[in-house]
């Protein structure tokens, strides 16, 4: 099996949100979806898609057409052969459009012992679910840094709280929840890819 180093950032971030992994080549890319939300600390709850200069991939529905392949059918391995000069991009949730770039570094050999996908190291926390976009999650920072905020803002505060810690990030428990995905969501491992 081979695995690859692989980053995922982020991106239009007031800071550094950043994940490195190892994956496997032939990882199916609907799995490789379920790998980045748990590890980026998404909720799963929008549409996504894997774009190179030449295809999307994503979740193919019947009653909205559009040139996208299956996610399901194409794996890691596919994205690499497509990727351009513009490399490799993943789009969570169509309307606060989180933008991440994906990088694809050396070939890491399997180790015995160890599960994969795996999650290395990483830093940033992401943004609250449907805050807005990067906009709106920037609105979000400023207010909770000048409170007590105005009235107009109660029901931002009480969705989201008045306080945020952009650099939380636990990698333990981030290993933890990866474990789970992989031992619940693809009980044969080989599943996986």
């Amino acid at each position: 099996m081979t695995n690859l180093a692989v980053s995922i950032e982020l991106l239009d971030m007031p800071y550094l949100i950043t994940r490195q992994l190892e994956v496997p080549a032939e990882i199916r890319l609907d799995h490789l979806h379920a790998v980045f939300q748990t590890v980026m600390g998404w909720h799963n709850t929008h549409l996504y898609a894997f774009q190179t200069d030449y295809a999307v991939y994503s979740v193919i529905d019947p009653d909205y057409p559009d040139d996208s392949l299956p996610a399901d059918k194409a794996c890691l391995a596919d994205l690499l052969r497509e990727a351009g000069p513009e490399g490799i991009s993943y789009l969570y949730d169509f309307g606060d459009a989180w933008r991440h770039q994906i990088s694809i570094g050396r070939e890491v050999p399997a180790q015995p012992g160890l599960g994969y996908p795996r999650l290395v190291s990483g830093q940033g926390k992401c943004p609250p679910e449907d805050i807005g976009g990067t906009p709106g999650f920037e609105e979000y920072l400023k207010i909770i840094s000048d409170l007590p905020a105005p009235a107009e803002y109660d029901e931002l505060l009480d969705a989201y709280g008045t306080e945020f810690d952009c650099e939380a990030f636990d990698l333990a428990r981030k290993q933890v929840l990866l474990a789970d995905l992989i031992a619940a969501k693809f009980v044969d491992r080989y599943a996986l890819w």
